[in-house]
Parts: C-alpha cells; sequence; structure tokens
C-alpha cells in the first residue's frame, strides 16, 4: 500500500477494553509494506488518549506502543465510573505502554501523575460506616476521603486489557476538617476488569445507538 502525502481518517469506534468514539488518525503509507502513525488521538475525560510517531508493519501487529493520556479531567473520569457519593478535582496525565502477547494487548508498567492539586471526597454513609467498623486505620481513611485534598498521585496500571487489571496509587495531601489538616499519604490497592469498570449506564448512554449496540454485544476487542 502507497499514498502521496499524509492521509486522515475518523474512527467511529475502537473497543479497546474501553469505548472510545470520534477518534482521528493521520496515517503515511511509503510502500514499504509499512504504515507510519504520525498522530492518532481520542477525545476522552475531557482530554485526549493517543499515540504518535510510531512505524508499524502491514503485515503483523507491532509488538508494543505507548498511549499518552493528555488533560484528563478528574471529574469526567469519576462521571464515567458512575460511583454515588465519589466527586473529584483535578488534572491527570500518564503514559500507558501496550504489548502484545500472541495478538493479545497487556498494559506493562503504565504511569499516570496529577498535574498540581486537586481533591477527592466520598461521602457514601454505608460506606464510610463499614469502614470505620474495619479497624482504626479503615476509619482514618474514611474520614480522610470525606474531604481530601491531594497535592500529588501517582498510579501504575498492569494487566491485560480485555482483563484483571491491577492498579497501585499513591495520594498524598491532607483533609483540612482532620487532624488539623496534618499531612496524609494513602496507598491504595485495585484489582479489576476495566471493561467493566468502565463500561458503566453512563458510558453506554453517551454513545451513539448504533455502537452502543455493538459495545453491549461485543466480546473482545472492535
Amino acid at each position: 500500500m502507497r499514498a502521496e502525502g499524509q492521509q486522515i481518517f475518523t474512527i467511529a469506534l475502537v473497543d479497546a477494553g474501553v469505548p472510545l468514539v470520534n477518534g482521528e488518525a493521520r496515517l503515511r503509507f511509503p510502500g514499504d509494506l509499512s504504515m507510519h502513525l504520525d498522530s492518532l488521538t481520542w477525545p476522552f475525560a475531557g482530554g485526549t488518549i493517543g499515540a504518535s510517531n510510531i512505524k508499524i508493519p502491514l503485515d503483523e501487529l507491532p509488538s508494543s506502543l505507548s498511549v499518552d493520556m493528555d488533560g484528563l479531567d478528574a471529574s469526567s473520569l469519576v462521571g464515567l465510573m458512575d460511583v454515588p457519593d465519589l466527586e473529584a478535582r483535578g488534572t491527570l496525565t500518564g503514559r500507558v505502554p501496550v504489548i502484545f502477547k500472541d495478538g493479545e494487548p497487556f498494559i506493562e508498567q503504565a504511569r499516570i501523575r496529577s498535574i498540581g492539586g486537586g481533591s477527592i471526597r466520598y461521602r457514601a454513609q454505608g460506606a464510610a460506616e463499614a469502614l470505620r467498623q474495619s479497624g482504626s486505620s479503615a476509619e482514618i481513611l474514611a474520614d480522610a476521603l470525606a474531604n481530601f485534598q491531594f497535592t500529588d498521585i501517582n498510579m501504575t496500571l498492569d494487566g491485560p486489557l480485555n482483563g484483571e487489571i491491577k492498579a497501585r496509587a499513591e495520594i498524598k495531601g491532607s483533609n483540612p476538617d482532620l487532624y488539623n489538616g496534618k499531612r496524609i499519604e494513602l496507598n491504595v490497592n485495585l484489582s479489576g476488569v476495566l471493561r467493566d469498570l468502565l463500561r458503566s449506564a453512563t458510558v453506554l448512554n453517551e454513545l451513539p445507538a448504533s455502537i452502543r449496540d455493538r459495545v453491549q454485544g461485543s466480546a473482545g476487542n472492535r
């Protein structure tokens, strides 16, 4: 395949564990059994997800690529997850290396961090009460999350895009209403299926009907 100059494609849907819509790819086809990805971007959670400057062979999957996240809005991300009583404010950026094993994509040592400070507020009464009954450390966590003002978030992700992702987050900051605003560092470990986490009713309702039907019935990548 060969084409003169840069070619621009619009992408209705890529279901890569998370449904991404309205993307744009800028490609070049030099005629050497490869395509050169100048840029690939999707709007996502108030920012963008994409990649750039990658040479991809046309006859096989690349061994790896890196996906960049830029300017993601924490409030929009929380809205996508549709968790009642959870609020967040701030901006996130990061890089997600993806490797391919037997044709399946895996996230390997992705790193996401906050740009500047922000806040996390989780005020679900049932969950807070359950934490308080779990012991003193859990009670402090419940109280801290009622109005946590963070200065830094650093998160790592590992695992298959279509399977269980393991995440670790270090969140530094304080609750001005707790212990006179004494500095607190939260270390959080989570695991779960990324597809299920971000395939909430909120995400699906924002998709066009024709695309939504495909995503709801999909068992693999699109």
